[in-house]
């Protein structure tokens, strides 16, 4: 962008008598460096929008296996002889004689 306003006050302002190079007064760049600019920021869209579809399919695929770990933990702790430390009964025992 920088060199668009570079080539438009050199070339067609002429804002300098002594331009040191020809490429900041040939007004005849400003489409080719306008298309190069249009070019490089679809580049970058391109670029961003691949990278977020990525990381959503590796999120979803994360998301898919942890379910299935904590489903499987599930079902094996509800199918265990004991899921308790201890029996309920006792454990409630205990749990009256605290008070709040």
């Amino acid at each position: 962008m920088a060199w668009l306003g570079v080539i438009v006050a050199f070339g067609v302002f002429h804002a300098a008598r002594h331009i040191p190079s020809r490429l900041f007064d040939d007004v005849s760049l400003l489409p080719w460096i306008g298309l190069m600019i249009a070019a490089i920021l679809l580049l970058g869209w391109l670029t961003a929008s691949g990278c977020m579809n990525l990381v959503r399919v590796a999120a979803e695929r994360e998301l898919q296996r942890v379910d299935a770990a904590m489903r499987s933990r599930l079902i094996t702790e509800a199918t265990a002889p004991q899921a308790t430390p201890e029996p309920v009964p006792a454990g409630l025992g205990r749990l009256s004689c605290v008070k709040l």
